[in-house]
């Protein structure tokens, strides 16, 4: 299940899968994006992929599967829906992400630099604007 078909980083996850012989189901949000004219996937699902209609979509599609399928999520907001959902998906996917508290950390900007500072892990010095003053 590659998730941001309409995304340079989901077009490319779905072409090296499909290289490989593995089918490709994805979902995109737009389906005008040229991305998703490509026959490298047996199917493509139309869906907002930053709501809660991205995850009922994915449970629809589940109970149809003949196995497991493995969700590539390959933006930044989907990563944190399916994060965030997974205990509703693992029925039905295998979710290989980070514990929740990895991903949001990740996805914070600010946290990570601080978890990283924390942790003396090698970073060039930052400073965050708090304010337009």
């Amino acid at each position: 299940m590659v998730i941001g078909l309409d995304h340079i980083n989901g077009i490319q996850t779905a072409r090296i899968l499909a290289r490989h012989g593995i089918p490709v189901i994805a979902i995109a949000s737009d389906p005008d994006h040229h991305c998703c004219r490509t026959k490298v996937c047996e199917r493509i699902l139309y869906a907002d992929k930053t709501s809660e209609e991205f995850i009922e979509t994915l449970e629809k599609l589940g109970p149809t599967l003949d196995q497991k399928a493995v969700l590539f999520p390959c933006e930044d907001t989907s990563v944190l829906l399916v994060s965030r959902n997974r205990h509703r998906l693992q029925q039905w996917f295998h979710v290989v992400l980070p514990e929740p508290d990895v991903v949001e950390m990740l996805m914070d900007k600010v946290r990570l630099y601080k978890y990283a500072q924390e942790n003396g892990f090698p970073i060039p010095a930052t400073h965050f604007v708090g304010s337009r003053e």
